[in-house]
């Protein structure tokens, strides 16, 4: 009796341990690339993307990528040496930016989606790679269509019953993507230059163009020119003057995608002041076009939505050497740059 209970319990054990060999080696199997040596950034990182791989039905087998691999050279290896189903790494510094290559053997195909814990440190930096790595992983095996196939040993069902479609969720469809932001952007709109010593209001067009040399900071360029004409009148005459600047700006922008922030910006530059002259009766009036160097202080507060486009409203203080003056009849009645209030409304977006 009691033989007969041991040799019912090891075919229990036996077949137990087939069952799960077999379900085993039906899932596909994935080669996960990691930097050798690890870089201790990224562990976290690497554990939630084999656990996301193994929750949708895959088996991993970690691979080990020489620091100076180039990631293609590393993919074809571990393809040809494993024959996976796919192949996935992550490549790059996460101090400047990261890569991650989906491959799929099969179809030849692969993605490259860049991650970036840009404005965050330490530990907040390698938990957001995390996020944005299993976002982006999820999106990738969508768009090649990598998911597991459900294998079914079942008899097909009656062609009355209905059928149920097995579908990944949608917290894993491509629109989850995280952009990167351009380099380049532009500014169009309007300005007025005016000061308190009776000069202006004029309007002119404002034009910028700014490059992201880091997160927070611009390197810009900003023209307003071909602007409205003001006026000055007197008994002996009258004057009409344009003002134009042009500067090469630095900017602080710390403000995020679709929230308000400040910014911040200092400069130098040109102001330049071209003035015609009317005389009334035996006064002679006369033209004048003057260049003086400028010195630029400004604060602004601007939106940008996810699309990439926003709006700015800043204020500056132009600062001229040597200042123009409109005179009339050895009268000075305007002075600029002392300082020159510079405002402007623009719509901005990235190129």
């Amino acid at each position: 009796m009691m033989r007969a209970v041991a040799w019912a319990v090891a075919l229990t054990v036996g077949f137990a341990t087939s069952a799960a060999r077999a379900d085993e080696a039906q899932k596909p199997l994935v080669v996960l690339l990691r930097p050798d040596p690890p870089d201790p950034a990224l562990s976290q990182m690497f554990v939630r993307i084999e656990g996301e791989l193994e929750t949708v039905g895959f088996a991993v087998t970690i691979v080990a990528k020489p620091a100076d691999q180039e990631p293609r050279a590393a993919i074809e290896q571990a393809s040809s040496s494993l024959a996976p189903a796919a192949v996935i790494g992550v490549f790059g510094d996460p101090l400047v930016g990261m890569e991650l290559w989906v491959a799929d053997r099969l179809s030849g195909k692969s993605l490259v989606r860049h991650l970036s814990a840009s404005g965050e440190s330490g530990a907040r930096a390698s938990e957001v790679l995390a996020i944005r790595a299993a976002e982006q992983l999820n999106a990738g095996l969508v768009e090649l269509d990598l998911w597991p196939k459900p294998v079914s040993t079942a008899p097909p069902p009656a062609p009355v019953a209905p059928s149920t479609k097995v579908s990944p969720p949608e917290t894993a469809l491509p629109s989850g993507r995280v952009a990167e932001r351009s380099r380049f952007a532009a500014e169009l709109g309007l300005g007025t230059l005016f000061s308190f010593e009776h000069a202006g209001p004029t309007l002119t067009p404002v034009a910028r163009f700014a490059w992201w040399a880091l997160p927070a900071w611009q390197l810009r360029v900003t023209g307003a020119w071909l602007g409205s004409r003001a006026s000055l009148s007197s008994a002996s005459g009258s004057a009409t003057y344009t003002q134009d600047l042009l500067l090469a700006e630095g900017v602080f922008s710390p403000a995020k995608t679709g929230h308000f922030g400040g910014r911040a910006s200092l400069g130098v530059g040109t102001l330049h002041v071209a003035v015609q002259g009317h005389g009334t009766g035996a006064v002679q009036g006369a033209d004048a076009s003057v260049w003086a160097a400028a010195a630029d202080a400004g604060l602004g507060v601007g939106y940008q939505r996810a699309e990439r486009w926003g709006f700015a409203f800043d204020v500056h203080a132009v600062f001229a050497r040597p200042y123009p003056v409109v005179r009339l009849l050895n009268e000075t009645r305007a002075a600029m740059g002392r300082p020159t209030l510079f405002a402007s409304l623009v719509l901005v977006g990235d190129l």
